[in-house]
């Protein structure tokens, strides 16, 4: 995955985006968002476009969630009946200074795969995924990054396209606010406002 790729996926999972599912295995991590600002194609013209993506890690492995409150890892038992929603700007890849954000904002960290990195800078991993919620932190690395959508494995290219087109929704989304055939409401496109 490009940098770029990891800028742009930060941008829309961080907007709107919402984490919904996760799945830990032996050496893979799989996290999925919903109201994510990459089209979906839907059978109804005026049908929420926003999607849910999937961010699989796997290979070398580690997933630690910090927190302050024992409360606050509670949902860890809940099986994925849960929804968090992501801070501000609270998804990054590969962004080591935020580290020292979440170190200082919180008490207690719990790896629950494989073994977190006394030299995280150094860590022995190609790709670093920090996530912040209002009361709990993510860390989580790995040597391999996928996205997927419902339909298949995304790749650069496949990102970069579902991000335009995801725009041109939101534009349409907004001007059809002044019509009388205005889309489904979409807290992806209500996330940034057009005002015209």
């Amino acid at each position: 995955m490009k940098q770029k790729t990891l800028n742009l996926m930060e941008e829309a999972v961080s907007s709107a985006g919402r984490w919904t599912w996760i799945e830990l295995a032996d050496d893979s991590i799989q996290l999925e968002f919903e109201e994510v600002q990459l089209y979906k194609p839907t059978l109804e013209k005026y049908g929420r476009h926003s999607s849910e993506i999937a961010i699989r890690l796997a290979d070398n492995t580690f997933f630690t969630i910090f927190y302050n409150n024992d409360e606050d890892m509670k949902f860890i038992s809940l099986e994925n009946d849960f929804s968090f929603e992501i801070s501000e700007n609270g998804l990054k890849f590969q962004d080591f200074n935020i580290l020292k954000k979440i170190n200082n904002d919180y008490n207690f960290k719990k790896t629950l795969i494989g073994e977190y990195p006394s030299d995280i800078k150094n860590g022995d991993f190609d790709f670093l995924l920090t996530i912040i919620f209002e009361n709990i932190a993510i860390v989580c690395g790995a040597n391999q990054l996928n996205f997927f959508n419902d339909f298949e494995s995304l790749n650069d290219e496949d990102i970069k396209k579902l991000s335009n087109q995801w725009w041109i929704y939101w534009i349409d989304y907004w001007k059809s606010k002044k019509t009388n055939n205005k889309y489904e409401y979409d807290p992806a496109c209500e996330s940034i406002i057009l005002d015209y």
